[in-house]
């Protein structure tokens, strides 16, 4: 699913897969501006999801407070692409966000590590314009920032402004599965999944078996010859879900945390009923000329395997909220 000439295009969501996917990272228009009135020009072009600020991005500019942060993309889709509903997914913009599709304004996000999506199908042309109006406020206000300071040093690391992970497109038809719960107990070696969606029934595929469900309620999945998960035998189940509109692919670990008492009667934390013992690293999640944003997958992997490879089992991340690959790649 990569796609050429395109940052982190890699697919953004493993953990809940379709086969419908466009990328929208790459060159933007920006402009940062003391007006928050939507610009007729532009600074230049920016390299999308890298913040201003950062070298990866091409512009290596502060936004300040004051400033307002805008990003402009033109872009055309394919009729067969297009389906019922069309979302446009932002994986993090920091800190508030506006975003305008051909000069309406379509949402609106306060927050700088959770995503967010909205529907555009109503708003597409043939030829669209999409304008992102940002507001960074840093650490003037009580909002989280993490690590984030402008006047840096210390513990403190250089602010970072507007898109800083991917920004991409799927489209699905009505009655789409909106989401998947699933809940292991080894215990008594039952997966429970709730396939949430406005279809009244859902399929789920594994073990080369294909098994019929009510949707938006719990189903016990019974797991013969449980293979459990830990870091050093990270085993994942694949799955996929369908309905009738839509198929999904997923996995799954049989895993399960827990406080418990060791040999000699303390309290300990527990991975798959057992005393385990975590030796983690603090994990700032801050890349060298990208700030928060990795510059490819691989910095992400490396991360992971490298503390690996130095016997930790446990990344704490601080203050910071990954995207969904990297805790994909952690699972594996």
């Amino acid at each position: 699913m990569k796609q050429q000439n395109k940052p982190l295009s890699e697919y953004p969501r493993p953990q809940f897969v379709r086969d419908s996917y466009l990328s929208l990272n790459g060159y933007w228009d920006y402009k940062i501006s003391k007006s928050r009135d939507i610009p007729r020009e532009y600074d230049g072009k920016i390299l999308v999801p890298f913040s201003p600020e950062t070298p990866m991005s091409g512009v290596c500019k502060f936004v300040s407070p004051n400033d307002y942060l805008f990003y402009h993309l033109k872009f055309e889709l394919d009729k067969n692409f297009v389906k019922d509903i069309v979302l446009l997914h932002f994986t993090a913009v920091d800190q508030y966000a506006e975003v305008f599709l051909n000069d309406e304004l379509i949402i609106t996000h306060m927050g700088g590590y959770l995503p967010f999506s909205v529907d555009i199908k109503p708003y597409l042309k043939e030829e669209n314009h999409l304008v992102v109006r940002v507001r960074d406020v840093s650490d003037t206000s009580y909002h989280s920032r993490g690590k984030q300071k402008i006047k840096r040093g210390g513990i403190w690391y250089t602010p970072q402004s507007g898109i800083y992970l991917p920004v991409w497109l799927e489209s699905v038809k009505e009655g789409y599965i909106e989401d998947v719960k699933m809940t292991p107990d080894i215990d008594n070696s039952l997966l429970t999944v709730n396939i949430k969606s406005s279809h009244p029934k859902a399929k789920i595929h594994i073990f080369g078996r294909e098994i019929m469900v009510d949707a938006n309620e719990d189903y016990q999945l019974k797991i013969e010859e449980l293979h459990l998960w830990s870091p050093e035998n990270p085993y994942l189940y694949p799955v996929f879900f369908s309905n009738d509109v839509d198929v999904v692919g997923s996995y799954f670990a049989m895993r399960k945390y827990s406080l418990i008492k060791d040999d000699n009667g303390v309290l300990r934390l527990g991975l798959n009923n057992k005393p385990y013992f975590m030796k983690g690293v603090l994990d700032q999640g801050d890349y060298q000329y990208s700030s928060l944003t990795p510059r490819s997958d691989d910095d992400y992997i490396k991360d992971i395997t490298t503390m690996k490879e130095l016997g930790f089992n446990t990344l704490r991340k601080h203050i910071k909220i990954e995207s969904l690959r990297w805790y994909a790649h952690c699972d594996r």
